[in-house]
């Protein structure tokens, strides 16, 4: 499926038939149910959010202290 048709579904432009949300659906592995609802897919988008922030929270305390500490003492060997 072009993603100008993608696009324009998003942009309230196109509105397809079911059997495209159905492909779309597939296309994505979710339920169609997720592209028909808008609370499912506002709560979809809040658990992304909190899942990134958990992420960025995991990356810092990873870099902070799981950095080896004569890391930056060490000079590569010629």
């Amino acid at each position: 499926m072009p993603t100008g048709y993608i696009g324009g579904i998003e942009t309230y432009k196109r509105f397809p038939k079911v059997k495209n949300l159905r492909r779309i659906a597939e296309g994505l592995d979710i339920d169609i149910a997720y592209l028909m609802s808008p609370k499912v897919a506002e709560r979809v988008l809040e658990v992304s959010d909190v899942v990134e922030g958990i992420n960025k929270h995991v990356r810092s305390y990873l870099d902070t202290y799981l950095k080896p500490e004569d890391a930056e003492s060490k000079t590569p060997e010629s």
